[in-house]
């Protein structure tokens, strides 16, 4: 991938979008991180060759260094601890979906929806004795 960074995009954020729009990208995504010690240009991809970007400082070879390796999710419902190898949890709780955005703490409520229960139920009595619902 051949980025040209001037005037226009010499700064972390015109770095990402410039990575992120460029149409050799072999699929590396870039964005940043903001924490206490600054903000940070991250690089991630799925695909081979991430290391071959030169980065001053990241080692001897100037090769750039993998920071940490993607983990598994790890969420905690009502004192239990569940992991999930995507931040998209089904099974954890019998039939809701859970998306994981970030990373701290939520409430979730779940009403139960009785007339739907109702209309399910008689939907399924009367199509086992053979009845149409009428409308």
């Amino acid at each position: 991938m051949n980025l040209t960074v001037d005037a226009s995009n010499n700064t972390l954020a015109g770095l990402r979008d410039a990575v992120n729009n460029a149409s050799d990208n072999p699929g590396v995504t870039a964005t940043l991180l903001n924490e206490t010690g600054g903000t940070r240009l991250i690089l991630t991809s799925d695909a081979s060759g991430l290391s071959r970007l030169f980065y001053i400082g990241a080692g001897g070879d100037g090769l750039a260094e993998q920071v940490s390796t993607a983990g598994d999710a790890l969420l905690t419902i009502d004192g239990f601890d569940i992991e999930s190898t995507s931040n998209s949890v089904t099974g954890a709780i019998s039939g809701v979906t859970l998306e994981l955005v970030a990373a701290g703490s939520a409430s979730i409520g779940i009403t139960r929806d009785n007339a739907k229960i109702e209309e399910k139920v008689t939907q399924f009595v009367y199509a086992q004795h053979g009845y149409e619902l009428m409308r």
